[in-house]
């Protein structure tokens, strides 16, 4: 990351969306790890669904940076529907899914950092990822970690 990335302010609102988008995830985990199987149940199904809209939309996200920028844009856009197919072959296997959601929001983080790198994306965008792409491969290894069906 370039020290222009390092330097760059993250949004507030960007900040303030991402983490909101992250509550789901919370509830999902914070259900899986109850005891009660009813429970357990419902926050595996919302994190597997949560997170597999969300793999989605990252691709989307993807897709709408690169559709403007003619060189590489065939890769570019070939590896923006990437994340829409592991999403809907996450739902799937059911909660071996969260194991493809996971991998998959690491990938779409590698994919991001190249964007703003090639000055696709903003550079604070990169930290953004790294922060929300951590916390929700936590929750959803703590829904993995608790089987649901």
């Amino acid at each position: 990351m370039s020290r222009t990335a390092e330097t760059a302010e993250i949004p507030r609102a960007a900040a303030w969306l991402g983490g909101l988008g992250l509550l789901p995830f919370a509830f999902g985990a914070g259900a899986a790890l109850l005891g009660d199987p009813v429970w357990r149940t419902v926050g595996g199904h919302v994190l597997l669904g949560y997170g597999a809209v969300i793999l989605a939309f990252m691709g989307g996200a993807q897709w709408g940076a690169s559709m403007h920028h003619e060189p590489g844009i065939a890769r570019r856009l070939t590896l923006s529907v990437v994340p829409a197919l592991a999403a809907f072959g996450a739902l799937l296997l059911g909660p071996q899914g969260l194991w493809v959601l996971i991998a998959g929001f690491w990938g779409v983080l590698v994919v991001d950092i190249g964007l703003a790198r090639d000055g696709l994306a903003p550079a604070w965008y990169p930290r953004l990822r790294i922060a929300l792409t951590a916390t929700v491969s936590l929750l959803l290894l703590t829904g993995a970690a608790a089987p649901f069906l």
